[in-house]
């Protein structure tokens, strides 16, 4: 049995267009009539062997290009499905894209949308922070003015009260003075009375006085509170306490009182503490003699005041 060719691997490995079968009739009896010598006359042993070479090899080509058609429509369907997955995967991908781009679209629909209300909610909450700020302010400018004008009523409710008391301490307090009453025995001794015009008592009432005769000058000085000439007594309204101050006899001064060399003075003072428990004092200042007469007594003009 003769060897087996190779099978093509190329074009030029094929037989020639003449020693193909014909291709509407590719049977054994196309073969065999391609082998039979023409005109009668018998093959060589040479060109028998090569047509028996050429027809075994003509089978293997037709069945290599066959099986070659086949790959290649194989490789053909293999792509076209290829080719189509691919599409679908794309067209997918499409889809999928344009799905997440109007997701995108409704996003940014939607976050433009939160941006306009959040920017109308934001000016919506300054106008009424601006409104808030502005009552506040009228808030303040009020409570001022009604602090201003409770002030103004306090100080007046305090400045009439202030009145109200001192008014009231005036009409109440005691009033503590003291009035020469009569000569004692043809002296230039005086009584003196001390009285109590108000309407409340007089407290810790003390009192001390001192009659002197004094060489007249412009400037005259006088003596002040005595030791151990003190008393402690209440001086109820409308009550008198009576004093005798001086013992001088007439013939001592009467001729330097005439001459208006002399004047003889009786001096003190009055301490007590009124019904609200203020320390009043009582200074007074009497004179003997007035114009030539030893007999007449008369309040100084100065030494005479209290509070």
């Amino acid at each position: 049995m003769p060897e087996m060719p190779a099978a093509p691997n190329n074009k030029t490995d094929l037989p020639d267009k003449e020693h193909r079968p014909a291709e509407n009739d590719k049977s054994t009896k196309g073969i065999a009539s391609e082998v039979e010598p023409k005109n009668g006359t018998e093959a060589s042993p040479a060109t028998s062997e090569e047509d028996k070479k050429k027809w075994i090899k003509s089978p293997l080509s037709d069945l290599a290009q066959i099986l070659m058609a086949v790959a290649t429509f194989a490789l053909v369907i293999v792509s076209t499905c290829q080719t189509t997955k691919i599409s679908d995967q794309t067209e997918a991908i499409i889809k999928q894209t344009t799905a997440t781009q109007r997701q995108a679209d409704a996003a940014d629909s939607q976050l433009t949308v939160s941006r306009t209300a959040l920017r109308d909610q934001r000016i919506t909450d300054s106008n009424q922070l601006n409104r808030f700020d502005s009552q506040l302010s009228l808030s303040r400018d009020a409570a001022k003015g009604q602090r201003e004008d409770a002030r103004i009523q306090l100080d007046s409710f305090h400045a009439q009260l202030s009145i109200s008391r001192e008014v009231m301490q005036r009409q109440l307090r005691a009033y503590v003075y003291v009035e020469a009453v009569r000569s004692a025995d043809d002296s230039y001794s005086r009584y003196f009375a001390i009285k109590n015009s108000g309407q409340t008592p007089a407290y810790g009432l003390s009192f001390w006085s001192i009659t002197e005769d004094k060489m007249l000058s412009p400037h005259l000085t006088f003596g002040d509170r005595p030791h151990g000439d003190s008393s402690n007594l209440t001086l109820n309204p409308g009550n008198i306490q009576g004093f005798l101050s001086g013992y001088f006899t007439k013939g001592k001064t009467d001729s330097l009182i005439k001459t208006g060399e002399v004047g003889v003075f009786t001096y003190g003072e009055i301490t007590y503490r009124d019904a609200f428990g203020i320390e009043r004092f009582t200074k007074f200042r009497y004179r003997y003699g007035h114009l030539g007469n030893p007999y007449v007594v008369t309040v100084c003009a100065e030494g005479n005041e209290s509070n």
